[in-house]
């Protein structure tokens, strides 16, 4: 029942669902990269 209910909002709006999936990603991208510019900052000084 539940299940079948997100379905049917996925298939309503997949562009919103879609844009929110590509801004996780960016933002997970951006994080990690910031995380990791942090350590090589670290490592380096």
């Amino acid at each position: 029942m539940h299940r079948m209910r997100a379905q049917t909002a996925l298939l309503e709006r997949p562009k919103e669902i879609f844009i929110q999936f590509i801004l996780q990603l960016v933002d997970r991208h951006i994080l990690s990269t910031r995380y990791y510019m942090v350590d090589k900052l670290l490592y380096d000084w």
